[in-house]
C-alpha cells in the first residue's frame, strides 16, 4: 500500500516562529497520519538565523522527523546556497516525490529549480506573504520579482493564503496567472483554545484594567515588516 501513496516533499527555508513553520509541520504530520493512506509526506528544513526564535520544538512535539540542510539559510550566501541546492537536488532524486511543495522565498527559488532539474512531475509553491514590499531596495525588489516570474513558468500550481496575497501576486506584481493560483486559507489547531473561558479576566487583573477599559492587542512577530511603529504612533495620538 505504501508504494502506491502520493509522495510529497515539503520544503521550508527555516522553522522560525511564524505561520509557515507551523503550517508545514502540521501538514506533514496530518498527511502521515495512520488513517491517511493516500499520501506519504516528507519535510526538509534549513537553519534559522541567530537572532530568530526557533519553532523546532513543534516538530518534536508532533513526532515529525525533518531532513535538515544546515547550509540552507534565509539570506544570500553563495557557496552555502550552492551546497544547499545540491543537497536539495540529491534529496529529491533519492525520495522521488510526486509533488515538491515549497514555502517561503529562499527555498521557493532553490527548491523549485532543484525539483525541475530532478524531474519532479508536480511543483507547488505557497506564498504566505512576499518580499516585494518593505524588505529590499527598488533594484533588488525588481530582480526578485523577475526571478519569481521565471519560476512561475515551471510551477504547476501557486497557492496563496488569502485573497489579498493572490491579488498582489497576480495583479499588482503580475508574477502568476490567476488561473494557476488557488487560495487555501491556513488551518489552525483550536484544541488549545477550547478552555479559554477559565482565563477570562486574568489579563485585566494583571494590567490593573477595569471592566470598561478597552484593551488593544497586537498579535505578530516583533520585526520591522510588521510595522509595530505604526501601532505605537496610533497609541500616542490617541493618548494626545
Amino acid at each position: 500500500m505504501t508504494k502506491n501513496r502520493i509522495k510529497v516533499l515539503r520544503i521550508v527555508t527555516r522553522l522560525n516562529v511564524g505561520g509557515p513553520a507551523r503550517h508545514a509541520i502540521i501538514l506533514t504530520e496530518n498527511l502521515n497520519a495512520p488513517q491517511n493512506q493516500k499520501f506519504r509526506s516528507y519535510l526538509a528544513i534549513g537553519k534559522i538565523e541567530d537572532n530568530e526564535a526557533d519553532m523546532s520544538y513543534l516538530y518534536r512535539k508532533k513526532s515529525v522527523l525533518p531532513i535538515t540542510i544546515p547550509e540552507l539559510y534565509r539570506g544570500i550566501h553563495l557557496w552555502k546556497d550552492a551546497v544547499a541546492f545540491l543537497k536539495l537536488f540529491l534529496i529529491i532524486r533519492r525520495i522521488k516525490p510526486d509533488i515538491v511543495h515549497t514555502h517561503m522565498s529562499k527555498v521557493g527559488t532553490l527548491g523549485r529549480v532543484a525539483a525541475k532539474f530532478a524531474g519532479t512531475p508536480k511543483i507547488v509553491h505557497t506564498y504566505h506573504g512576499h518580499i516585494f514590499s518593505g524588505y529590499f531596495g527598488a533594484i533588488s525588489t525588481k530582480f526578485f520579482i523577475l526571478i519569481n516570474k521565471v519560476l512561475n513558468f515551471f510551477t504547476t500550481k501557486i497557492i496563496t493564503i488569502s485573497q489579498a496575497v493572490k491579488d498582489e501576486i497576480c495583479n499588482k506584481y503580475k508574477i502568476a496567472n490567476p488561473a494557476k493560483t488557488e487560495i487555501i486559507h491556513l488551518g489552525i489547531e483550536t484544541r488549545d483554545y477550547l478552555n479559554l473561558d477559565q482565563c477570562k479576566g486574568l489579563l485585566r487583573r494583571d494590567l490593573k484594567a477595569g471592566e470598561d477599559d478597552v484593551l488593544i492587542a497586537f498579535v505578530a512577530r516583533l520585526i520591522p515588516i510588521k510595522n509595530c511603529e505604526m501601532l505605537l504612533e496610533v497609541a500616542r495620538k490617541i493618548v494626545e
